[in-house]
């Protein structure tokens, strides 16, 4: 039996996306950001791995994705000792636990 997982994504994202602050490839490498890490904690993608994922991106749409992410206070990315942390601000957690911007709404 196949195990389904489901992604939730926030009223945040989509006001985002509509306003103009993102656009469609952002909720792109956002939800794949979510499937590998919507438990709040840092993850460790290289950028490659990344493209290769995501069916081959180029390299400037995922740093254009992933910066306009950083300003909306979506994610956060930090460099460390040659990996780069990624770690969710926006995500569901569950249905009782919702944070935006790294708050819970």
């Amino acid at each position: 039996m196949m195990k389904q997982k489901f992604i939730s994504i926030p009223s945040a994202i989509y006001a985002d996306l509509i306003s103009g602050k993102m656009i469609a490839s952002d909720l792109m490498v956002y939800m794949y950001l979510c499937s590998k890490g919507a438990h709040g904690k840092p993850i460790y993608l290289s950028r490659q791995k990344m493209i290769n994922d995501l069916g081959d991106i180029s390299l400037s749409r995922l740093n254009s994705s992933l910066k306009r992410l950083i300003d909306a206070e979506h994610i956060t990315r930090r460099r460390l000792n040659g990996a780069t942390s990624t770690r969710l601000l926006t995500f569901v957690k569950d249905r009782n636990n919702i944070l935006v911007k790294g708050a819970v709404k």
